[in-house]
């Protein structure tokens, strides 16, 4: 049997931003503890520090246009400093480095080239008559040239690699390509997919009582976030946990969706205290010793209800800080890395 060797799209990349992000931990965690590697075709490492720089560059304009407002109404700043180009190509240079243990990097070559070439002109997946697809054809032939020596898990949610747009299945004809050249290849959409295929047995974590806390914990922002649309939280009503265990055995890293049942608080309409639903998307830490809830950061805050009018109506309200490119280490957390837990 072969080792495994896990390919990222660039989307994947940024989506998770360069794996600083909790689920780029547990992936991070699992590819160390199983000893499998983590492959970089050159044409997705450029792409990487073109997009990401690129990201960096929209943040921080939007960081002096917000603070420049934030200036004219107190009237006053403390001076910062953000990084210039060089930098952030620097965060990005040493963050592969901090990879580099992992890392099976697969360089751009000529051969490569005129494959992927040579697809795009047939209109061969995973370009087409639509698309030209040169970069992903590229990809492709690396990942084919790889599994000589890999089974390789390709995480992409582009959906030129798969057989329709339901995007469960690999595209039947590169999946026969895959079978002739005798590569072991299955594809992804996300890390948590590829996770679930690469994570044997493990522990379990009673979802409900790690919700709870978890609403008890943000009860009082999700309220303010929501009484602009005259809400109510008044308790929880469902939710999806992903935990994830750390080498800080005494926490884990959770990432979660909860709905939380509310009501029309506004007395003056018609609909006041009909029934509503609020969903929030998040993630945080618990601390299992002491059941506390910390780090928490939510991704989404929306909701559903009931307007004067009788007709449904709904709002969603999505974090900055889901987009944010971190550069150097990103925020302080009480581990690095993390596996998922199932459920009870």
């Amino acid at each position: 049997m072969k080792p495994v060797c896990v390919l990222l799209d660039t989307n994947t990349w940024r989506a998770n931003l360069l794996l600083r992000t909790a689920m780029g931990s547990a992936f991070l965690y699992t590819l160390n503890s199983a000893q499998h590697k983590l492959g970089l075709p050159e044409v997705i490492e450029e792409e990487i520090y073109k997009h990401t720089e690129i990201a960096a560059s929209e943040a921080k304009e939007k960081i002096d246009r917000y603070f420049r407002d934030i200036q004219a109404i107190a009237g006053f700043h403390s001076p910062y400093e953000l990084p210039n180009e060089d930098k952030i190509r620097e965060s990005i240079t040493a963050r592969f480095q901090e990879l580099e243990k992992l890392l099976i990097r697969i360089p751009f070559t000529l051969e490569h080239a005129k494959s992927a070439l040579h697809r795009v002109n047939q209109n061969r997946p995973p370009s087409s008559t639509k698309r030209q697809q040169f970069k992903d054809c590229a990809i492709w032939e690396a990942a084919l040239d790889l599994g000589r020596e890999y089974d390789i898990f390709l995480v992409s949610n582009d959906g030129d690699f798969y057989k329709d747009s339901k995007r469960k299945e690999l595209n039947q004809i590169l999946e026969e390509e895959a079978k002739e050249s005798g590569v072991s290849l299955a594809v992804f959409t996300s890390i948590e997919g590829c996770l679930e295929c690469l994570e044997g047995n493990r522990p379990t974590v009673d979802a409900k009582q790690l919700a709870m806390r978890i609403f008890e914990a943000t009860q009082e922002e999700i309220s303010r976030t929501v009484s602009k649309n005259n809400l109510r939280l008044t308790e929880l009503s469902s939710q999806n946990i992903n935990a994830f265990i750390t080498e800080n055995h005494d926490r884990l890293a959770v990432e979660y969706v909860i709905v939380v049942e509310a009501v029309n608080a506004d007395i003056n309409q018609i609909n006041a205290g009909t029934s509503a639903s609020v969903t929030v998307e998040g993630s945080c830490t618990y601390n299992i010793e002491n059941q506390i809830v910390e780090h928490n950061q939510f991704n989404s805050v929306s909701a559903q209800w009931i307007s004067t009018d009788g007709t449904e109506k709904s709002a969603k309200g999505v974090y900055l800080h889901a987009g944010t490119v971190y550069l150097g280490r990103g925020p302080d957390v009480p581990y690095t890395t993390r596996i998922e837990i199932s459920e009870s």
